[in-house]
């Protein structure tokens, strides 16, 4: 996601939009993940964590579809609407970590997450910046991405709680 993010000014420059309104945007996009938060969290709370995950995933997924198709007219805002969406549901990962391994080892396992995770929140936008340099195209880090949250959809799909011993 942060390969697109990023990079995201530039990708709806790409596509025909307005630099400052593609910067209003991604202000935009995250106003919407933001406003989303609370009543995914209160979802979370009612209903099954790993449903709710791979939901969150698959509006991505369809979020990126909408990026790759177009990046004016209703196609940009379905795909600002869907990522803000799609965005506010990750936000979940770390309540079941917490509801499926318990507090006493929280921060360790969510250290060593983050820490395994944020190599690639690094790299990943400057490999998307690359591959553009090279293709000038930015559907490549696009279908990366949806595959990527596709895997995601159904790594979380699959999620279960552990079983203690």
């Amino acid at each position: 996601r942060s390969a697109i993010v990023i990079n995201l000014v530039p990708i709806l420059v790409s596509r025909g939009s307005p630099q400052q309104l593609a910067a209003n945007l991604v202000g935009l996009l995250l106003v919407v993940s933001l406003f989303c938060r609370i009543p995914i969290g209160m979802a979370a709370d009612k209903w099954s964590k790993p449903a709710i995950l791979s939901v969150s995933m698959a509006i991505q997924v369809v979020a990126f579809v909408f990026l790759l198709l177009g990046g004016s007219g209703w196609f940009l805002y379905a795909y600002i609407v869907l990522a803000g969406m799609g965005d506010s549901g990750a936000i979940i990962s770390w309540a079941a970590l917490g509801e499926y391994y318990g507090r006493r080892k929280f921060a360790t396992l969510r250290g060593m997450i983050s820490f395994s995770y944020s190599w690639g929140i690094v790299a990943a936008p400057a490999f998307a910046g690359w591959v553009f340099d090279i293709k000038q195209s930015w559907d490549i880090p696009i279908i990366f991405a949806m595959v990527a949250f596709g895997l995601a959809t159904l790594s979380y799909a699959m999620m279960r709680k552990p079983i203690r011993p």
